[in-house]
This record gives C-alpha cells, structure tokens and sequence, in this order.
C-alpha cells in the first residue's frame, strides 16, 4: 500500500481546480495540474478570434524589416502573428534582426516553440513592467511593434515613452469573444462548494466567468 500510495501523495491530490482559460490555451496548464494530482474540471470563458482581412497587420508583416523591436503580450497574440505570417508568406527569417520581447513565461514558451529565442522578459510579469523594460532597452527612434488583443490598454505604451522617444506600431490582431457556457454541469460543485480552486490567467478570463 505504501509503494502503490504515489498518486494520494503528490501535492494537490484531493484537490478540484477549475480552469478557465481559452480552450487553445487550456491543455498544457491542466496536464501540469493533473500531474501534481489535482481534478481539473475545464471550462473556457473567452475564445480567440484573428481579426479577418486585417490590412494593417498585412501590411506591417511586409514591412517587418522597418522594426527594431516585436512586443508579445500573450501566448494567443503569438499564435495569431505566426499564422498570419505564414499565410501571408513571409520567411520566418525576416525577423533575424529583430529584438524579441515577451511579458511572461507563457508567451515566452509560445515564441521559442517557432525556434526563435526571446531577448526581453521583466521580472513581473505584467504590461507596465513589460514597458518600462522595453523603455530602459530600446534606442530612441527605434521602431516596436506591438500586435495583440484589440481591448489591450495604453500601459505598455506609456511606460516605454517615459524612458525613450521611440515609434510604436501598435496593431490589434485578434478579438477577445466572451463564451456562454452551459455550467449546469458545474452548478452543484458551486452549491456544494467542492471547487478548491479557480485559476484565471487574465482579466477577460474574469470577466467571461463573471
């Protein structure tokens, strides 16, 4: 019994985790979850969807060689950048000369998964320290590119231009849709309080729980 008591042993065995993150997202964070021992009960509250026909994207994808920087601010805005690159045919090689820097471990992951290494991640993981990283590393009158959500706020922005005058592209790329989810199947963990955890990885997670 002692030898066969592995999986009771392991750190969040007993427990039930609900995760809310985007169903394209969602696997790799419950594998890691179940592999400590936890229940993972799964269900997206928002969605991804590329902006379609997206001539400003397409058209900075053709000139890429105009930036000195490329700003990811989440794994999805990294999965949407490298499908449009593709589609519209651009070599991966195009980005050689340019400095690559990622708001956390996640979208740091997303990006070296393409083969390329990341050059800029702040020690915390969030918009204002992303900005004032890429603020205190960049050149004055470089050019950064920031393609991501299209409700993303002005704080990467801000923090960048109070340490250096630069130009920044910033370029929506995708939509953040909320889900209707039909919880019924969740509703009696909820009365009965048997959920242990919920784990929300940005605000728009909240807000499509919410």
């Amino acid at each position: 019994a002692e030898k066969f008591s592995w999986y009771e042993n392991r750190p969040l065995a007993g427990k039930k985790i609900l995760v809310t993150r985007p169903k394209e997202l969602v696997s790799t964070l419950s594998e890691k979850l179940k592999d400590k021992g936890a229940e993972v009960l799964e269900i997206p509250t928002i969605r991804i969807v590329p902006i379609k026909d997206n001539k400003t994207l397409k058209n900075a994808l053709h000139q890429i060689y105009q930036y000195q920087w490329l700003v990811f601010t989440s794994p999805s805005g990294v999965i949407v950048f490298f499908d449009a690159m593709r589609e519209e045919k651009i070599d991966i090689r195009k980005l050689g000369t340019i400095k690559i820097a990622v708001i956390g471990e996640g979208t740091k992951k997303k990006v070296e998964e393409k083969g390329i290494f990341v050059d800029l991640m702040p020690e915390r993981y969030d918009g204002k320290s992303l900005g004032d990283a890429i603020g205190k590393n960049c050149a004055e009158g470089e050019n950064i590119l920031i393609p991501r959500a299209s409700i993303g706020n002005n704080e990467i922005m801000e923090e960048i231009v109070k340490n250096q005058q630069v130009k920044i592209s910033d370029i929506p790329i995708y939509d953040t849709v909320y889900q209707k989810q039909k919880m019924i199947y969740l509703k009696k963990e909820f009365e009965q309080g048997t959920i242990d955890f919920t784990i929300f990885t940005s605000k728009s997670n909240i807000k499509g729980f919410v």
